[in-house]
């Protein structure tokens, strides 16, 4: 039996009312003909500060013979809640596997913004239940968002009436430009993936599946130092500005948003993670600075860009 956590490196989110959010994925992939099923899992978050301020709970886990398992553990912790470690018991019927992991909050120390001018919908954002946690093949995406700018007249989604024939330049945001969120370095960009027609249906998941990297789209990276980087992607094809290598400063356009890759029409989906590889990386809980405070908007919220 193998066990891993995703994703590798788990840091705390901060939730609005100040609390600390931990939350990742257990997976347990059982070989062929193994006669030690799973019987449960059991975890249990310790403060190195104070022994006494832990959680635990236990996850029962029904047989399901050989291949790969997946179980979420999630807790929340007090707002003072510093280093610690989460140890988990994979409790099988004649033996117990422990894994350990070091959790500490994650130390934000540069400022970055909306990649977005004017008034946005965050369509989705990342808190327990939404897609983007349950993204466990892409663990880097669980602290994305997915963000669409709103008209200026009336904060319209639309240039049109609705119809059920709606295209991607219906949409007051698709073609607008996208920012960059700090100053920070282009380590890819990749043009040439065309938009998607088809308003409200996702592509045959099928067309990624041999290359996943596919489902991005047309898309940007950039290197902001202090072990960030930042992924913006589903751009507009043929609206990249930038290539490798290029300084980039706060604000600067990067392309345009789009549909390209794996959505069901225009949005600009945009993360931050520790690693310059989104299938690799774990994901950061970035706070972004809004209209004079720094904090992670959620769904349905509409907020001030740039």
């Amino acid at each position: 039996m193998h066990t891993e956590t995703i994703p590798q490196n788990v840091f705390l989110s901060r939730l609005p009312a100040g609390e600390q959010e931990l939350f990742c994925y257990l997976c347990i992939h059982r070989e062929k003909n193994e006669r030690d099923p799973v019987k449960q899992v059991a975890w249990q978050v310790i403060s190195k500060e104070d022994e006494t301020a832990s959680q635990s709970g236990v996850i029962a886990f029904p047989d399901k013979g050989q291949g790969l398992s997946r179980v979420a553990i999630a807790a929340i912790l007090p707002s003072n809640w510093k280093n610690g470690q989460l140890n988990i018991d994979v409790q099988c019927s004649q033996s117990t596997w422990r894994k350990s992991l070091n959790i500490t909050p994650f130390s934000q120390g540069n400022s970055y913004r909306l990649p977005l001018a004017g008034m946005v919908l965050v369509v989705g954002g990342h808190r327990i239940g939404e897609p983007h946690r349950t993204a466990s093949s892409i663990s880097s995406q669980h602290f994305a968002w997915d963000v669409l700018p709103l008209g200026r007249d009336g904060l319209r989604l639309l240039h049109t009436e609705y119809s059920d024939s709606l295209q991607a330049r219906d949409f007051a945001g698709f073609g607008q430009d996208v920012l960059a969120p700090a100053e920070g370095r282009i380590i890819q960009a990749v043009d040439g993936h065309p938009d998607s027609v088809q308003i409200g249906v996702l592509p045959e998941i099928s067309a990624f599946e041999g290359d996943p990297r596919r489902a991005f789209g047309n898309h940007v990276i950039l290197d902001h130092g202090s072990g960030v980087w930042s992924f913006l992607a589903h751009l507009r094809q043929g609206s990249i500005r930038v290539e490798k290598g290029k300084r980039m400063e706060a604000g600067q356009a990067i392309g345009e948003l789009g549909s390209s890759g794996y959505v069901s029409g225009p949005h600009l989906h945009f993360q931050f993670m520790d690693g310059p590889d989104p299938l690799t990386a774990s994901p950061l809980p970035i706070e972004l600075d809004i209209e004079g405070r720094r904090y992670a908007p959620q769904s349905g919220e509409i907020i001030l860009g740039y």
